[in-house]
C-alpha cells in the first residue's frame, strides 16, 4: 500500500479523470492550488470542456434574484419542515399563513395610529 506522500506529487485535473505527473513549479505539491481553465471572455464560460454563453446585464440580475428567492424558499421549507408535506397540504398551510399575516398587517395599519396617539396623550407628549 502506498503512503500519502507517494500520492502528493500528483494533482487531479479539473475534470478529475486524468492525473498529471510531479509538478516542477516551486511550492506545487500536496495542498497546492489546482489549475482551472481560464475564462475565454466576459460573456463565455467553460462548462464540461465546451464554451457556452452566459447571461449578462439585466437577465443575469433577474436570474440571480430568482436564485436568491428560491434559496430563501427552500430555507423556509426546511426550517418549518414543510418539505415533508404533500403539495396540496403545503398550499393549504401557506394560504392560511398568508391570510393570517395579511389580517395582522391590516389590523395593525388600522388600529396602530389610535394606540400610538393614546400613548402620546398619556405621556403628555401631544395635547
Amino acid at each position: 500500500m502506498l503512503s500519502p506522500q507517494a500520492h502528493a506529487p500528483y494533482q487531479q485535473s479539473s475534470q478529475g479523470a486524468e492525473r498529471r505527473g510531479p509538478s516542477t513549479a516551486p511550492g506545487a505539491g500536496r495542498g497546492a492550488a489546482r489549475a482551472f481553465p481560464a475564462r475565454s471572455g466576459p460573456a463565455q464560460s467553460v462548462c464540461g470542456g465546451r464554451a457556452r454563453r452566459t447571461q449578462t446585464g439585466p437577465a443575469m440580475a433577474l436570474g440571480s434574484a430568482w436564485g436568491r428567492v428560491s434559496w430563501l424558499y427552500y430555507q423556509y421549507l426546511l426550517v418549518t419542515a414543510l418539505y415533508m408535506l404533500e403539495p396540496w397540504e403545503r398550499t393549504v398551510f401557506n394560504s392560511m399563513l398568508v391570510s393570517i399575516v395579511g389580517m395582522a398587517l391590516y389590523t395593525g395599519y388600522v388600529f396602530m395610529p389610535q394606540h400610538i396617539m393614546a400613548i402620546l396623550h398619556y405621556f403628555e407628549i401631544v395635547q
